[in-house]
């Protein structure tokens, strides 16, 4: 839990395993990162009005957590803080992605009234219960003294700092209020393909509590598979758990579930070892195809920005997904790229998926059928005719022969404001329906609108950011793949 420990001592000795994954100040366990009493250190007192966030004193609250009373929480876990200030779970009830639920969800077990990570808590580390002695840590579901599965140990946790917002990039380096750690660096929003949720970067294709879309969480016993809840693995990744994992290359689970690499070592083709295998580069602590590490892209830490994918090596912007080999490798890249809102957007909408799944049972050409799905899941076509106008005439017309069915380019009118409006009423047609269904959507239009500045631009994003996938698709569309020419390319912010 994030708010301040308070449970007694039977010691002062601070030995053994009488504070484990905590800190034993003055007879009491406490964790130093957020309490004001103990801030950062036994006896560091937080002057009035200030917070202690990731173990230091400030006026708001950093490394990713949220200002509830005069704590800093994490709404995502804390059963007294879910999901928003005040939200207290049930009795018997768990805080898991922010929601109250009986279980937990992802790579947590249940833990008393905590969804916890056994591989890495030191408090529970294996199993319930199980504590770490004074000076180790948890890794790998074992203690030890170093960490291993590609972890770096900062004080007395093991952390991936790619994605810890307390620890983001080297131990001890905090993000700001507002700011995400998206490849080892402090940002407002998330690059590399992964998805600003919250307070965190996620992959929507694998994340459990955030499966195809923010909040979308996995039930027992399912998991999140291609960005979709599911029994079984998609094909290339296995099993751990409940988590679907791909076992060539990560160091937590390499060439089998469980297996961790030592410190040190690296997972290449599921063995771990000193380097990488041929075709893969290391970087950091990994092993990657940088021809498709969209935080890696063409070469160790390049970031390509959020929407976009990588393809052979560079970031990939509208219409590079056409150098694909075939139409489904175009599909898959335009999916993960400037597609990937408009992908979001349907499988965060239930009608839109049951729609897909109803359409792919129709036997080719079956009309009929194809009227029935639409009646049937009505609600679900503005969100699946956003996505597949995105794929097949956006960004594969050429490589999936499925121009002709397509609008004429609304761009090379020679005004920006004349190309939009012919794109509202064409390609982006759908894009602007779910914006404009979308409250949020239309607030974050209206803030920018009154924006001069960057501040005010982060301001607006990070208080309407449940309309940020829909205002994206729409942007990306309108601006970046409609009218790129008449609204300036890349100088209008277009990757």
């Amino acid at each position: 839990s994030t708010s301040t420990s308070t449970s007694s001592s039977t010691s002062s000795t601070g030995t053994g395993t009488m504070c484990p994954g905590s800190t034993l100040c003055d007879g009491v366990c406490t964790i130093t990162d957020f309490d004001p009493k103990n801030c950062g250190a036994c006896g560091t007192i937080c002057p009035a009005g200030e917070l202690c966030s990731a173990g230091v004193c400030g006026l708001s609250c950093a490394g990713g957590t949220t200002k509830c009373g005069n704590a800093c929480v994490d709404v995502t876990i804390d059963p007294k803080n879910c999901g928003s200030c005040s939200k207290t779970c049930d009795a018997g009830e768990v805080c898991s992605g922010g929601s109250c639920a009986v279980s937990c969800a992802g790579q947590t077990t249940k833990c008393g009234n905590l969804c916890v990570d056994l591989k890495s808590d030191a408090a529970n580390c294996g199993a319930c219960g199980m504590a770490c002695a004074a000076g180790e840590v948890c890794s790998a579901a074992g203690c030890g003294v170093s960490c291993a599965g590609g972890a770096t140990k900062c004080g007395n946790a093991c952390v991936d700092i790619k994605n810890d917002p307390t620890h983001c990039g080297a131990c001890g380096t905090v993000c700001a209020a507002g700011q995400v750690c998206s490849a080892g660096t402090c940002n407002l929003n998330c690059a590399g393909g992964t998805t600003k949720c919250g307070n965190a970067c996620v992959t929507l294709k694998t994340d459990a509590t955030n499966c195809g879309a923010c909040g979308v969480i996995c039930g027992a016993g399912s998991v999140c598979s291609n960005g979709a809840c599911t029994a079984n693995c998609a094909a290339g990744t296995t099993k751990c758990g409940n988590v679907c994992i791909d076992t060539k290359i990560d160091p937590k689970n390499c060439g089998a579930c469980g297996k961790a690499c030592a410190a040190g070592q690296l997972c290449s083709n599921g063995v771990c070892a000193a380097t990488c295998a041929a075709g893969t580069t290391k970087c950091g602590a990994d092993c990657v195809d940088t021809k498709s590490d969209a935080a890696n892209c063409g070469v160790c830490g390049n970031v390509c920005p959020a929407s976009v994918a990588c393809f052979n090596g560079a970031c990939a912007g509208a219409g590079a997904c056409e150098a694909a080999a075939t139409c489904g490798a175009c599909q898959a890249c335009a999916a993960n790229g400037l597609c990937s809102d408009e992908a979001a957007g349907c499988s965060g909408n239930q009608a839109c998926v049951d729609l897909i799944d109803c359409l792919n049972l129709c036997p080719a050409g079956n009309q009929t059928c194809i009227n029935n799905c639409g009646v049937m899941h009505q609600s679900g076509i503005p969100a699946y005719n956003a996505f597949t106008d995105c794929l097949f005439c956006q960004e594969c017309p050429m490589k999936c022969n499925s121009a002709a069915g397509c609008s004429a380019s609304c761009d090379n009118t020679g005004v920006c404001n004349n190309c939009q409006g012919c794109a509202f009423n064409a390609h982006c047609a759908d894009e602007l329906v779910l914006c404009q269904n979308n409250a949020e959507c239309i607030a974050l239009s209206t803030c920018f609108g009154t924006c001069n500045n960057q501040a005010c631009i982060d301001t607006c994003v990070t208080t309407h950011s449940a309309g940020v996938v829909d205002y994206n698709g729409l942007f990306l569309c309108a601006i970046c793949q409609e009218c790129s020419s008449d609204c300036g390319g890349s100088a209008a912010g277009c990757p």
